[in-house]
């Protein structure tokens, strides 16, 4: 599927969803959110979308016909109208082109997030068992966050100016390492990481330009968001200091876990997985600091418990502010869900609790709880029976990786 835009694509004028139900029930701030991550797709007379495999899309038909038929159950062909998606009524049905046509998709889970946001305050937490004082905290910390009062810096220029440049039509080597020059930090980094024994080629990197041309466009982009992200751990000034570094700490180890899984034991990009790990948690650093601003003493039982009840939900409210992509809101929603089930194959959530239950395994003499086989994830990756001192010896081997990549890091 291609999601590339043409000229015309890139000049559509968003009031064409004023007539998509359901979602022009979204305010425009979020109308725009939601396009901006849209999919164009070009089907040619003939092509065929099966239901089953687009339940988690909201498609629509900007140019040509869809029709739907059901061969099993003999339904009469239906002419799809252009303001309703496909599937709507039911996902068994076949949608077919009668001639050249334009179909739009729309993320399902994005769009229900949208919505959730745009229902302010009550923000769905059915879900979770919290308490009165705890659903209090979170609709103070959701006001924060509507107010853009929260207290979590943005996420800094040079990520943004970085992803910008990357993600546009056209853009050289040399545009993107003048973005990255301005950032000595970042130029260190991204040179250290191309001579790293995870990217080392023959001859050594010694300018930005030649980091990026070993590296290739998504992982510095990555790169440079996940040093974007571990700054706001150590820049966020406050009482709390020791705390966000104890998560950070924590955080950094997941990444790098993450990042030796996806390398070794799947087809999934190691630098993305790497971010994964990195972003996991960010939702506790405000619940840390609004709890520091109560005039009321809450004792550490009582932080832990919140915290592991809302970081999944705000987490994604922040990096679906940021602009991430859903597959990274996910793994801040869901991944320390050890029971979480997807029918998808395996994904960087799945990589992000693997890692977390190997960090168990780390420190304790016996197997974690749940067990392996109880956790959806470890079937996905192949693990799930694999021998106890096997796994260890496996987190042993990557030791020395893990360690260098946390020298990049820090």
């Amino acid at each position: 599927m291609s999601s590339n835009r043409t000229a015309w694509e890139h000049h559509l004028d968003m009031s064409f969803m004023d007539d998509l139900f359901p979602v022009n029930q979204l305010s425009q701030k979020a109308r725009a959110r939601l396009f901006k991550k849209a999919r164009f797709q070009r089907l040619k007379r003939g092509d065929r979308l099966a239901g089953v495999n687009e339940q988690h899309w909201l498609i629509y038909t900007l140019q040509g016909m869809m029709i739907e038929t059901n061969l099993k159950t003999n339904m009469s062909p239906r002419k799809v109208s252009r303001d309703c998606p496909l599937f709507k009524e039911n996902l068994a049905v076949t949608a077919s082109a009668m001639d050249d046509s334009l179909i739009i998709r729309f993320d399902c889970s994005l769009y229900e997030l949208l919505k959730k946001e745009d229902e302010g305050v009550g923000y769905d937490v059915d879900n979770i068992d919290v308490s009165q004082t705890e659903q209090g905290l979170f609709n103070q910390i959701l006001e924060e966050y509507k107010n853009n009062n929260i207290t979590l810096p943005g996420l800094p220029e040079i990520a943004i100016k970085v992803r910008q440049a990357i993600t546009a039509d056209e853009v050289s080597i040399t545009e993107v390492a003048r973005i990255i020059e301005t950032d000595l930090a970042l130029t260190a980094k991204m040179i250290n990481m191309a001579n790293s024994a995870c990217f080392f080629d023959s001859a050594p990197v010694r300018s930005v330009f030649d980091a990026i041309s070993r590296l290739g466009f998504s992982a510095t982009q990555q790169l440079a968001t996940t040093h974007a992200v571990a700054n706001i751990f150590s820049n966020t000034g406050s009482t709390i200091h020791k705390e966000l570094k104890k998560l950070y700490d924590h955080s950094l180890h997941i990444a790098m876990t993450s990042y030796y899984l996806a390398k070794t034991r799947t087809g999934l990009d190691p630098n993305y997985a790497l971010l994964a790990g990195i972003v996991h948690d960010i939702g506790t650093i405000p619940i840390l600091a609004h709890l520091e601003k109560l005039d009321y003493p809450i004792n550490k039982e009582e932080v832990d418990e919140i915290v592991n009840k809302l970081r999944g939900i705000i987490g994604g409210l922040i990096l679906s502010k940021w602009g991430f992509d859903n597959d990274l809101i996910e793994v801040a929603e869901e991944a320390e869900q050890w029971t979480r089930f997807s029918d998808t194959p395996l994904d960087y959530c799945d990589v992000v609790t693997i890692a977390h239950w190997c960090d168990d395994l780390t420190r304790q003499e016996d197997e974690p709880s749940p067990a392996r086989e109880e956790i959806p994830a470890f079937r996905k990756i192949g693990m799930e029976y694999m021998e106890l001192e096997e796994i260890r010896t496996i987190l042993d081997e990557a030791s020395d990786e893990i360690q260098e990549l946390r020298k990049l890091l820090c």
